[in-house]
């Protein structure tokens, strides 16, 4: 159970007590004090009689006086608001007071006869000793009455002492049993307090620590983020510097194949140049061997010639025209010899030259194999260049837009960290108050300690 509860019930218990005391003595006031207007009112009958008897002695008769009794005996017996007279609650009384009634019945009809006549004096007197004893009587047991009234009131204050005594001791046990319990909730809070009060020291240390973490984490977002803006920025370009190379490949790639039927073309007309160089050759060869035939017939008419100057310079004077023309065919076949040397000389020239140009004509015949090769590679590797290329720009474009969603993704955690760090300096200052909040419980754990 609370001790809240257990202090309120306590508390309920005492204060139903206290209610029930207040009652009873208001009560009990107010029993007396009707007790004792009985008791007064019976007096008054009774003093009032015997003034009134002595006062008919003296022929001093009192009408008032008798009504006042008369309205005093009626209330004591039946209850008189106006006087503050209850109805008797005592057989006795009520037995005594009817008989009271009765004798002053009597006592005013001995009174009515002693005005008349002066002889019903001495039974007046007499009468009146009667009724006084009578209302002595009355008098007597309203007072018994009020005095047993008296004594149960104490009685029942005496039991309402008891059980608030009873009362007092439980709420002491309880108080006492309260203080033992706060006493160790005090211990423990003590405890807890300075427990809490270290681990707030600890945390405040760990916050203080993760409040620079997020600070530096911020400040590397920051970076990241203008890192990340940086990187999409070049990923553009890189995008436009690979559309621009994928626009250029396509151009030579479309230029690849005119080149390549030109070099095919050349090829052809190279193998062309390189018959008609051997045909020359052909040709050439056939010149030298006609060449070195008109070298014979030289040789053999230079001999013939000489031969014939010879024979010239035998024969008589009409011999000598001929040997002047033998000697002009000698010139002519030396001249003959020379021009066919030179023929030679010229033709061998020409087949070296043409030798040598075949042999070039086959080597850049094969050069141009090589190139008609190296260019179809190149072709497809140009083709791969452009797919190369274009997954390049693919890529390009997705790093472009991922590097976008990353420059966002960035400034949203670059915003959560200042809303963390915001939050951080909150939770510190806030543990700066609990430790506070701790330190005035401490205190006020050990005021309580104190107290109790």
């Amino acid at each position: 159970m609370k001790i809240t509860k257990r202090l309120r019930d306590s508390a309920l218990i005492l204060l139903s007590f206290a209610i029930v005391n207040v009652i009873a003595i208001y009560s009990l006031v107010d029993r007396m004090t009707d007790d004792g207007r009985v008791v007064n009112y019976t007096g008054i009958v009774r003093g009032g009689t015997q003034r009134l008897v002595k006062l008919e002695l003296v022929n001093l008769p009192q009408p008032g006086l008798i009504d006042e009794l008369d309205r005093i005996i009626n209330g004591l017996i039946r209850s008189d608001p106006d006087l503050g007279l209850p109805e008797p609650q005592d057989p006795h009384f009520l037995e005594k007071m009817q008989r009271v009634e009765r004798e002053w019945q009597l006592l005013k009809t001995t009174i009515a006869r002693a005005r008349e006549n002066p002889q019903w004096r001495q039974a007046l007197l007499e009468e009146s000793e009667v009724f006084f004893k009578l209302t002595d009587a009355a008098t007597h047991a309203a007072e018994e009455f009020a005095q047993e009234k008296v004594r149960v009131s104490k009685n029942s204050q005496l039991i309402l002492f008891g059980l608030n005594l009873l009362v007092l001791i439980g709420i002491y046990l309880l108080v006492r049993v309260l203080q033992i319990q706060l006493k160790n909730n005090i211990s423990t809070i003590a405890s807890s307090s300075t427990e809490i009060a270290s681990s707030l020291t600890e945390y405040d240390e760990i916050a203080s620590l993760q409040a620079s973490s997020v600070k530096q984490t911020t400040t590397t977002a920051s970076e990241l983020s203008s890192t990340s803006i940086s990187c999409a920025k070049e990923a553009e370009r890189t995008q436009e510097a690979a559309s621009e190379v994928t626009d250029l490949v396509a151009s030579q790639i479309e230029q690849i194949p005119q080149t390549l039927m030109q070099m095919r073309e050349l090829k052809t007309r190279v193998g062309e140049i390189a018959i008609q160089i051997a045909q020359l050759s052909d040709r050439t060869a056939n010149i030298h061997q006609i060449s070195q035939t008109v070298s014979h017939f030289a040789t053999q008419t230079h001999l013939l010639a000489l031969n014939a100057s010879i024979e010239a310079s035998r024969v008589t004077q009409g011999g000598q025209g001929f040997g002047i023309v033998a000697s002009e065919i000698r010139k002519l076949a030396d001249e003959s010899h020379r021009s066919t040397q030179q023929i030679r000389t010229i033709a061998d020239e020409i087949r070296q030259a043409t030798a040598t140009t075949e042999m070039a004509m086959n080597e850049g015949r094969q050069t141009l194999d090589e190139a008609l090769t190296v260019l179809d590679h190149t072709i497809a590797s140009f083709e791969e260049v452009d797919r190369a290329i274009a997954r390049v720009l693919h890529s390009s474009q997705t790093i472009s837009q991922r590097a976008e969603q990353q420059a966002i993704a960035i400034q949203q955690l670059f915003e959560a960290m200042n809303a963390i760090d915001r939050t951080t300096v909150e939770n510190v200052q806030g543990i700066g108050q609990i430790k506070e909040g701790v330190q005035q419980l401490n205190q006020v754990a050990i005021d309580l300690k104190t107290m109790v």
